[in-house]
């Protein structure tokens, strides 16, 4: 069993949503219903589907420019982005994962929508409207000169890396978007948000990326000298791209205790509920749903949820 800070606040939402997503769901299921359930679970927004192709392009493309000393160029970044964008919207569109056999292992992130799969589809007002956050996103990131200078002064970009290591007899699990090592300098880890309104901040999701960062076993691509900085010396920040504003945050002793109770409660609660058992061992009613109806509005397993 597992704990990600992502994963555990769905598990707060609503237990059962928590429950068809990592019980139920499998990558190579073959039977009908956990394959169904896998193809749900699929499914996001079309405001989650935006931030997606944001994070490709700055981890995939930016980054990368970056690593390699060569110039970031808006221009380049956005014609990136609008080719994924055409090429994630028709596979989406044409509800391309519902193909027979589909191997989801192939595509890596799978484009769909809860809105095509539906059968509402999505207005082409709405679909210009995100064509236009995604270039505004990146076009913040892009003119943030002193923040792309300091990526640059980095000795080793790591994106998307999972982090995984034991608590207890369970797991933590975590996935930054962006770790930047340095020769003389403690770690700095990132997270990219694209908000509308971006009220909401992340510096809980930030602190357990450095508390499972600093607990971790050391892999072999991190430097061999990361045990000589304490986690109060790492650098944390999200930027919420679509309203330019960059958040950073301090780490202090209580935030990592307070962090590390939280996941150590989580992990008690999930563990009384059943949420270390296989799918064999469990059914959708051990797994409550939730009480609060505005968590339902989007969620992406409605047709086969029962209550």
């Amino acid at each position: 069993m597992n704990w990600s800070y992502s994963g555990y606040r769905q598990f707060l939402k609503c237990h059962r949503q928590w429950y068809y997503k990592n019980i139920v769901a499998h990558s190579s299921a073959k039977d009908p219903f956990r394959r169904e359930v896998t193809i749900l679970s699929k499914l996001k927004t079309l405001d989650a589907w935006r931030g997606d192709i944001v994070d490709e392009v700055i981890s995939q493309v930016a980054i990368n420019k970056i690593r390699k000393k060569e110039g970031l160029y808006e221009d380049a970044l956005i014609w990136v982005a609008n080719r994924k964008f055409e090429e994630k919207l028709d596979f989406a569109r044409n509800r391309m994962y519902r193909t027979p056999n589909i191997t989801f292992s192939d595509y890596g992130q799978v484009s769909a929508i809860i809105d095509f799969d539906n059968g509402n589809g999505v207005k082409e007002s709405e679909l210009k409207r995100v064509r236009n956050d995604i270039h505004q996103a990146l076009t913040n990131f892009v003119k943030r000169e002193d923040l792309i200078e300091h990526l640059r002064t980095a000795s080793q970009w790591l994106t998307q890396r999972t982090i995984s290591l034991p608590f207890s007899k369970f797991r933590v699990v975590a996935r930054p978007d962006l770790i930047c090592f340095f020769q003389d300098e403690p770690p700095h880890i990132f997270d990219w948000k694209v908000h509308t309104f971006a009220t909401k901040t992340y510096q809980e999701q930030l602190l357990a990326y450095a508390f499972s960062l600093s607990k971790v076993n050391p892999h072999k691509d991190f430097p061999s000298d990361l045990g000589k900085y304490e986690v109060l010396d790492y650098s944390l920040t999200e930027f919420q791209l679509l309203t330019d504003e960059i958040r950073d945050y301090q780490v202090s002793d209580d935030d990592i205790n307070s962090t590390e109770a939280e996941i150590a409660t989580g992990l008690l609660r999930m563990y009384r509920l059943g949420a270390n058992k296989k799918f064999s061992e469990s059914t959708p009613e051990d797994f409550p749903t939730t009480t609060d109806p505005s968590v339902c509005g989007n969620c992406s397993f409605k047709p086969i949820c029962k209550s």
